[in-house]
C-alpha cells in the first residue's frame, strides 16, 4: 500500500512540475506596428488564438495581417522603451487602466476591438 502512494505521489510532483514550464495560455507574442499615447496597433506572432485578428492598412499603405488594436497602461513611465522588438503581453482587465490620465489620440484606422493589454516579462507563467 505504501509502495501505492510512493508511486502517486512522485508521479504527482513530476505532473505538476512540467506544468510550471509550460507557456501561459493567456500569453500572446507581439510586434509594435506603431503607437501613440499608450494605443498601439500590434502584430500577433504567437499565441492570441481567442482574439478577433484582423488585417490594417498603414498611411504609408503597408498591408498587415494578424493585427490587434492596443491600449497600454497610460500609468506605465517606460512604455516607449518596452515596445521595441517582440515582448509579451496579455489581455488585462479593463478597469487596471483606469486610475491615470489616458490620452485620446489613436493610430490611423486603429483595429477593433481594442484590446486593454499588460505587458510581461516572459511566457513561463510565473507572473
Amino acid at each position: 500500500m505504501k509502495r501505492i502512494y510512493l508511486s502517486l505521489l512522485v508521479v504527482t510532483f513530476f505532473y505538476l512540475q512540467s506544468c510550471e514550464n509550460e507557456a501561459s495560455p493567456d500569453c500572446i507574442e507581439v510586434q509594435v506596428i506603431t503607437h501613440i499615447c499608450g494605443n498601439a496597433v500590434l502584430e500577433v506572432i504567437s499565441g492570441g488564438e481567442n482574439l478577433k485578428l484582423s488585417t490594417w492598412t498603414s498611411t504609408d499603405g503597408q498591408v498587415y495581417t494578424n493585427v490587434i488594436g492596443a491600449i497600454f497602461d497610460s500609468c506605465d513611465d517606460n512604455l516607449s522603451e518596452m515596445l521595441d522588438g517582440s515582448f509579451f503581453i496579455t489581455i488585462a482587465e479593463p478597469e487596471e487602466h483606469a486610475n491615470c490620465i489616458v490620452c485620446l489620440a489613436i493610430p490611423s484606422n486603429m483595429p477593433e476591438p481594442i484590446y486593454p493589454v499588460k505587458i510581461l516579462d516572459s511566457c513561463d507563467g510565473d507572473q
